[in-house]
């Protein structure tokens, strides 16, 4: 994870799986740092990610503009289609258009 202090932006990268054993790894993480305005969820890399994901990124949207940068494998991009919360986050093709777009 990276965090830009003078944009107070913070970069989580994840890679491999997302569920209820790993997402409190990238909370604490993601508190390491406070609040920042912006945190960029880079799930290029990710395989799966179950609802403990999906809590921890609608739990940030509450006080940080969250934006999702991919390619969004599709597992992903179904369990955004079955919860209904793909319009809930800023979806960028990669991480350099999420950054770019900021």
């Amino acid at each position: 994870m990276e965090h830009d202090a003078a944009s107070d932006l913070s970069i989580v990268t994840v890679t491999g799986e997302a569920d209820d054993s790993t997402a409190p790894l990238i909370d604490r993480a993601l508190r390491r740092h406070g609040t920042p305005t912006t945190v960029v969820f880079d799930l290029s890399g990710l395989s799966f990610a179950d609802s403990a994901m999906l809590h921890l990124m609608l739990h940030e949207s509450v006080s940080s503009r969250v934006v999702v940068a991919g390619p969004l494998p599709v597992a992903i991009q179904r369990l955004f289609q079955a919860t209904g919360t793909e319009g809930l986050f800023t979806i960028a093709p990669d991480i350099e258009a999420a950054l770019r777009d900021l």
